[in-house]
């Protein structure tokens, strides 16, 4: 594992994150998924080091995090706000990421410069909060890390923007030793970017699976309403109309017990978004 984490906590007078259990392998890109405010940002920040925990262990690459200095410069991370100085231009930071990282790549760096048409010689409080997005998340794809923990890394970007920088971070994730934390409540980062999810409430985390294998699961079916048939297990809602439509976290669990009974239905895959929306609605009592 490239990253994990055992009970990671943090307390606030009126709210309290965790605890966090994550395992992030090699080769995959983690999501945090949750509403605004749910934690996510602490999250990453305690891996990070840039906010302190109250209790928990994280380890990176198999050493502590109170070891972070021997691997931090394998590690790149992008905060939804930037802390560095106001005042630092594109090429400042150019100089102080080629300090830093030893296996820092400057030719893609100008690549990103070109795609993004990145204004080196502004100062970041200048820039607009996309074009001071891009020439972040330029500067850590740049790096040639074996992390990256990115929050929010398309907020403020258009859409010409945004498919560059998915196509630049599927392109990143090439070599298979590399892993990414993402943390989002974006759809498009969510289906195009994240490979398993970790679902974020009110601070708790409340769920962890593999985006792909929800998506084989869920459905939505219509049956007639004159139908008489007991309401299986897996279907979470009941939607009557002309036609009765189940919202089923198994579909094909509940297929195979219609066509059982010899009932008609229709069915259709749900996106993750939809997914997503009914795994908060039910949270309390959604189990499988």
């Amino acid at each position: 594992m490239l990253l994990t984490t055992h009970q990671l906590e943090k307390k606030y007078p009126h709210k309290e994150i965790g605890p966090i259990q994550l395992s992030v392998e090699s080769g995959i890109i983690s999501g945090l998924v949750g509403p605004n405010g749910s934690g996510k940002s602490t999250i990453l920040q305690m891996i990070s080091g840039a906010e302190h925990r109250d209790h928990g262990e994280i380890s990176i690459f198999g050493k502590p995090i109170a070891a972070l200095y021997r691997v931090g410069k394998r590690i790149a991370y992008v905060p939804s706000n930037y802390q560095g100085s106001p005042y630092w231009t594109g090429n400042d930071l150019i100089s102080w990421y080629h300090h830093w990282y030893p296996k820092w790549n400057q030719n893609q760096m100008q690549q990103f410069v070109k795609q993004f048409q990145l204004e080196l010689h502004v100062p970041y409080e200048k820039l607009s909060t996309g074009n001071q997005r891009k020439l972040l998340i330029s500067l850590a794809l740049s790096t040639e890390s074996d992390l990256l923990l990115l929050d929010e890394p398309s907020n403020g970007l258009d859409f010409l923007s945004k498919t560059v920088l998915y196509e630049s971070i599927q392109t990143w994730m090439e070599n298979s030793e590399r892993s990414i934390l993402l943390a989002s409540h974006d759809v498009d980062e969510i289906n195009k970017l994240m490979d398993h999810i970790t679902l974020i409430h009110h601070g708790k985390q409340v769920r962890s699976f593999g985006k792909d294998e929800e998506l084989g699961l869920w459905g939505k079916v219509w049956i007639s309403s004159q139908s008489t048939i007991s309401i299986p297990k897996e279907v979470v809602t009941t939607i009557p109309s002309s036609m009765t439509q189940w919202i089923t976290q198994n579909l094909p669990k509940t297929r195979s017990m219609l066509e059982s009974k010899q009932i008609d239905y229709r069915h259709n895959a749900m996106q993750m978004n939809e997914i997503l929306e009914w795994m908060y609605k039910t949270m309390d009592t959604c189990t499988r």
